[in-house]
């Protein structure tokens, strides 16, 4: 450190609080959480949201992709719901998004018959 710093004004109370600190980190450090493990994704939940995305789609006539890409399936595949999310927020939400979550959390499921997909409260 350059002597003339420590002469400053500011130089020896900086020096003193960094004495401090490493003297009682717990004191000065901050309270941090601890980052989330990147959660898997279930096997089949991806295809599973494809599949009703694809229905979703289909039913409002607009195109999968301005609804969800495959970075927003894969995100809420995980079970993320943030709104960073474009498929979690607003229109794409109440079209897509709201059923995404019912269809993970088992409140809505996904049948077949006769070639269509069926959607259906459980």
């Amino acid at each position: 450190m350059p002597s003339g710093f420590i002469r400053s004004k500011h130089g020896q109370g900086l020096i003193e609080a960094v004495r401090q600190a490493v003297e009682a980190p717990d004191t000065f450090a901050p309270e941090m959480s601890r980052p989330v493990q990147n959660a898997q994704i279930p096997a089949g939940a991806p295809e599973l949201l494809k599949v009703l995305l694809k229905h979703v789609s289909d039913e409002h006539d607009v195109v999968p992709r301005l609804i969800a890409n495959s970075a927003d399936i894969d995100r809420i595949a995980r079970g993320e719901t943030s709104e960073d999310i474009p498929a979690m927020t607003g229109w794409r939400r109440e079209m897509f998004g709201k059923k995404a979550i019912a269809l993970l959390s088992g409140k809505l499921a996904v049948s077949f018959a006769g070639g269509q997909v069926r959607l259906f409260d459980v």
